[in-house]
């Protein structure tokens, strides 16, 4: 791989990772894991790709994008978006049931929602295919 920063995952308690970038802890938990998917599917950082702070950035939201909103605040959560139509959102996360440490795919929000809790998101390179 020719890049500067290497992501090395370490799995905890079955699918709970934490994310360790050039020996320094950066994610854990729901975030270490839609980080993880980023890295994966792009072969990049995701802390490297562009942080948007305003919830309009979920205007243009697609495949592949990393969002952190409130989920029970100031409890936050991390997904990682597979589809996009319309104003329904499908991703991946960890710890989005209510059992610890579950990987769950294709489930489903709205954009409507995610705005109302948004924090950030990572916008990734282009679109996941």
């Amino acid at each position: 791989m020719n890049c500067d920063r290497e992501i090395v995952i370490s799995i905890f308690l079955g699918p709970c990772a934490v994310v360790v970038i050039n020996g320094k802890e950066m994610a854990w938990q729901c975030h270490g894991f839609a980080v993880k998917c980023g890295y994966d599917a792009y072969g990049s950082d995701p802390y490297t790709w562009s942080k948007l702070t305003n919830s309009s950035a979920l205007d243009s939201l697609k495949p592949g994008d990393i969002v952190r909103y409130y989920s029970n605040p100031p409890t936050m959560h991390s997904i990682f978006v597979t589809a996009v139509s319309g104003n329904t959102v499908t991703f991946g996360d960890c710890n989005g049931t209510s059992q610890n440490c579950q990987i769950r795919w294709n489930a489903t929000t709205t954009k409507q929602k995610l705005a109302s809790n948004f924090v950030y998101m990572l916008r990734a390179p282009f679109t996941l295919k």
